[in-house]
């Protein structure tokens, strides 16, 4: 059997480049206020951008693409994730009057008020081949 050569087809002329020097290349945005929607909802209730984006059906990287073309966009975003926080900072505050509740905060926000480790050394096995030398000790008077 012999193979038939054919002739190769022409490659089609590529597009020129935009005036500005760009390429167009990739999809038309998808951006639209129902999507904007579904972002600021997710993130109002505490979504990740990753899940965001899902959630919108978006890929992170358009996400992150938008928020970099339109500052505009990027702090209506920045502001709904930060709702959550917000939210929990609110219900914290407000339930100060109960005592576990302002323990709890005591100890997040104050560092007088953070728990101290306690290391403590009894009943350990005694380690063999090492010498302790104190200096400085209390009642040292050189």
């Amino acid at each position: 059997m012999s193979k038939k050569k054919t002739a190769a087809k022409p490659k089609p002329a590529k597009k020129p480049a935009a005036k500005s020097g760009k390429s167009r290349a990739g999809r038309k945005s998808t951006r639209t206020p129902a999507i904007e929607a579904k972002l600021e909802q997710a993130f109002s209730f505490g979504a990740t951008i990753v899940s965001a984006c899902y959630y919108a059906g978006i890929g992170e990287s358009t996400y992150h693409d938008w928020a970099k073309a339109d500052p505009e966009f990027s702090e209506r975003m920045k502001a709904h994730r930060e709702k959550p926080v917000l939210k929990a900072l609110q219900t914290v505050v407000g339930d100060l009057g109960n005592p576990h509740t302002a323990k709890w905060y005591l100890e997040k926000r104050h560092d007088d008020f953070k728990p101290r480790q306690v290391v403590d050394h009894k009943g350990l096995p005694p380690v063999s081949g090492v010498t302790l030398q104190l200096v400085g000790g209390p009642g040292d008077s050189d």
